[in-house]
């Protein structure tokens, strides 16, 4: 039986780490394809495994992969999800938040979706939490400024991510704002 051949899309902290791991042969599989707005950053990354794999605009990508593993943004989420799922692949989605407002992508249909445990695992320690007596929980993310980018967010907002220099807050709110932001 030979090994299915992934596609990485989305290159940043996640991604890179997800290639690492293809490369330290800890993830079943091959990594064939890599896909992200920034063609240096994709480059970078398809160098991490050997063989090298191909950087691919997101069609060619979802082509080359039997899994699709997207680690994009949740922003991109939706649309990577829809256009796998079309051509019937396999798709494990990292930016869960990406999928909250299309449960159409949640239904079944060609292709599969995968949620890792590790999303789900947090939203039940937030709902378990509820039931006791803890009255807030605050996260605090700090991601270098240009990880941000494509954020719906930051693009309603027009915040100018070169010209943040020091740690500045985008957003303080709840969970579920937070979610839909980023």
């Amino acid at each position: 039986m030979s090994l299915p051949r992934v596609s990485l899309v989305g290159c940043g902290a996640i991604g890179r780490a997800v290639a690492g791991a293809f490369r330290r042969r800890r993830l079943p599989g091959r990594l064939v394809a890599v896909c992200d707005l920034d063609p240096g950053r994709a480059g970078s990354v398809a160098g991490l495994v050997r063989p090298r794999a191909k950087v691919l605009d997101l069609a060619g990508a979802i082509r080359a992969g039997d899994i699709i593993v997207e680690c994009a943004s949740a922003a991109a989420a939706p649309g990577i999800v829809r256009a796998a799922r079309a051509r019937g692949r396999a798709v494990l989605a990292i930016s869960v938040a990406g999928l909250l407002d299309h449960p159409e992508l949640l239904r079944a249909g060609r292709g599969t979706l995968r949620i890792p445990s590790g999303a789900l695992g947090a939203l039940d320690a937030l709902r378990a939490a509820r039931e006791g007596r803890i009255t807030a929980v605050t996260l605090t993310s700090s991601k270098p400024p240009h990880a941000y980018r494509g954020a719906p967010h930051v693009i309603r907002r027009r915040i100018a991510l070169d010209r943040i220099r020091n740690r500045t807050v985008l957003y303080r709110g709840d969970a579920m704002g937070a979610a839909r932001r980023f």
